[in-house]
């Protein structure tokens, strides 16, 4: 009898270590937590050197993603502004475009050159050692937009109607979170999955 006591104490103690660590696991450390959403293809599209960028090759980073235009008038221009204050914190911490990058781009190739975006990243402070900003082809575009459910519509003035969303891609092209856009990122819940992920 005294043996089973002892052999069922043991085990007990065994469940609780297990069980804390779990929960220490995912509560404090994250553990990854994020389940995958959906795979997305690989593209590859043009940067702001004019170089091909495939979107499968990235050095086993984690990716935030976005969509904006340059003519946007208000949501796509907030977007980079609250990426760039993330950007900022992930630099203090040693991961921005070594574990993390970010990947923005266009869905109005026909007006934003590289040249353009170009432009638009360092108006916006973006640092391109660890941002990149896209264009390419209007059919290739398309396809990306498509891939990651991401709607856009030009209207007849030139402004898009589009969703308001951005991606955490893994390093294996798994979209695991959809957050907002403009005022509706919440930064801080990004942030923390930003690193989790990373780590």
């Amino acid at each position: 009898m005294a043996q089973s006591k002892k052999k069922w104490i043991w085990i007990s103690g065994v469940l609780t270590v297990v069980i804390i660590g779990a929960l220490v696991y995912w509560f404090v450390l994250g553990g990854n937590r994020l389940p995958v959403l959906k795979h997305v293809n690989s593209f590859t599209l043009i940067n702001t050197e004019n170089e091909s960028y495939a979107f499968d090759e990235n050095g086993d980073k984690v990716r935030l993603v976005s969509f904006i235009y340059i003519n946007c008038p208000d949501i796509c221009p907030i977007t980079t502004i609250e990426m760039q204050k993330m950007q900022e914190k992930l630099k203090e911490q040693g991961l921005f475009g070594d574990k993390i990058e970010f990947v923005s781009i266009t869905m109005d190739p026909k007006r934003d050159t590289p040249e353009a975006l170009l432009e638009y990243a360092k108006t916006h402070k973006a640092d391109l050692s660890g941002w990149t900003f896209l264009t390419g082809d209007e059919e290739t575009i398309k396809g990306v937009l498509e891939d990651f459910g991401f709607y856009a519509e030009e209207l007849d003035n030139g402004i898009y109607l589009h969703a308001t969303r951005t991606y955490l891609v893994d390093s294996k092209n798994n979209i695991r979170a959809i957050y907002g856009m403009g005022n509706q990122m919440e930064t801080e819940e990004i942030l923390k999955d930003l690193v989790n992920m990373a780590n």
